[in-house]
């Protein structure tokens, strides 16, 4: 009779103890949702303001969420309706909704964006009056902070880092990474002059491309489900290719609207019924 022992799985499996076996998961950093999946986390706002303005005869709502944590909103309300009051109103049929959002730290660290397109969904508080529709987003951030960026780029990346130059920010080499300087000026140039027609390239794209072409049938009546094939067939094309219809469109429209000496503009501080806390560092 063998003398061996018995085999023992537990000393032969390297991956026990470890990542792979899922050990340490339950201590990751991430961004909580009440919503189903990771997406939506973005729609989740604390206590807002509303506010309308008319644009070009269109009525145009803004959700400005209450900040926090030293941020502001580097964009007004009066900056963006400015703006918008200058970009050919078939470009934004339909998007008459802005958030000015305060992310949580978490998002600010894992998911730090300056701004986002929603295609359609609701946002706000049942009590207070759902907003639906699309709704273009832009988060507010400490009025000098700073970041950093790995100095080996793909040439995305190396045109979005010439972006940033162009719009100002401080940036000097330490090694392997660049540091970025943001002042409330150059973030609300990245935001005002880029991130916001950027958007409305994706939605200008988004009208040629898939609702304009496709009416919805007299006999469909969900919306719902019309907007999610929209969607669908949206989300068909290369994300290099709709990226590429937004960037250009916004480099078209800020050539334009610059020669034409529309922007830039100085900031427009007037709060009529909003809080000037929100928007001005230092009165919060």
């Amino acid at each position: 009779m063998s003398s061996r022992a018995p085999r023992n799985p537990t000393r032969r499996n390297r991956n026990i103890g470890t990542s792979a076996s899922g050990h340490g998961g339950d201590n990751r950093l991430v961004i909580p949702s009440r919503f189903n999946g990771p997406i939506w986390y973005w729609r989740d706002i604390g206590k807002y303001r509303t506010a309308k303005r008319h644009v070009c005869g269109r009525e145009v709502s803004f959700v400005v969420e209450t900040t926090n944590r030293g941020c502001v909103h580097a964009c007004t309300v009066e900056d963006i309706s400015f703006l918008l009051s200058h970009v050919p109103l078939q470009d934004w049929e339909g998007l008459t909704l802005f958030v000015l959002r305060q992310p949580k730290r978490k998002e600010a660290v894992l998911s730090g964006v300056w701004g986002r397109l929603a295609y359609g969904g609701e946002v706000g508080r049942p009590q207070d009056g759902m907003f639906r529709g699309p709704a273009i987003f832009l988060e507010s951030t400490e009025p000098d902070f700073r970041f950093s960026l790995n100095a080996s780029m793909r040439p995305a990346a190396r045109t979005e880092f010439e972006r940033l130059l162009r719009d100002g920010h401080s940036i000097t080499r330490k090694g392997p990474r660049f540091s970025v300087q943001c002042s409330l000026e150059t973030i609300r140039n990245t935001q005002l002059y880029r991130t916001v027609l950027h958007e409305i390239g994706h939605w200008a794209d988004w009208l040629q491309k898939v609702e304009r072409p496709v009416a919805m049938p007299d006999e469909q009546k969900d919306e719902y489900e019309w907007r999610r094939e929209l969607q669908e067939r949206y989300d068909q094309r290369p994300p290099q290719e709709r990226e590429a219809f937004a960037n250009q469109y916004a480099d078209r429209i800020l050539l334009k609207l610059t020669d034409s000496g529309v922007i830039p503009f100085p900031r427009r501080l007037e709060f009529p019924d909003l809080d000037p806390a929100d928007f001005v560092p230092g009165l919060r």
